[in-house]
């Protein structure tokens, strides 16, 4: 399962999750990330339950790469939780840099690459594994 098969277990993806930490084991190959997720219902008319967030836990095995990219320093990079705008595969309309476009050429077929925007930085982190999952967190 790839990261956008793993969103679709929350109603809203990860559109509008909030970065909150994330550890990177490389001798096992896993990298966990935790968000403040949207799973609000937009047909409510309680704005509760329209707004809701919950924290979940990205998980990923067979870890690949990871690549943050700098944040934009005209944007306020140093407060707050990260927004993301939720994973996707790299295509046409989000082209990769070159760099990455080969790194994901040699990539097994079995693997994935999936990037997010991240908003308050104006840039994208790009992970690259064979395995993903989400979970809500206890």
């Amino acid at each position: 399962m790839n990261i956008g098969e793993a969103e679709d277990a929350l109603p809203n993806g990860l559109h509008d999750a909030n970065l909150l930490r994330f550890s990177v084991d490389y001798e096992t190959r896993t990298a966990e990330f935790e968000f403040n997720a949207w799973v609000g219902d937009l047909s409510s008319k309680e704005e509760a339950i329209r707004e809701k967030y919950q924290r979940v836990i990205l998980s990923v095995r067979g870890l690949r790469f990871l690549i943050l990219e700098a944040p934009d320093p005209a944007y306020g990079f140093q407060h707050g939780n990260p927004t993301i705008g939720g994973f996707s595969g790299l295509s046409g309309e989000y082209p990769p840099p070159i760099e990455l476009g080969k790194l994901v050429e040699k990539l097994p077929t079995t693997a994935f690459c999936h990037a997010t925007f991240v908003q308050d930085w104006n840039c994208f982190i790009h992970i690259a594994a064979d395995h993903a999952e989400i979970r809500l967190r206890q």
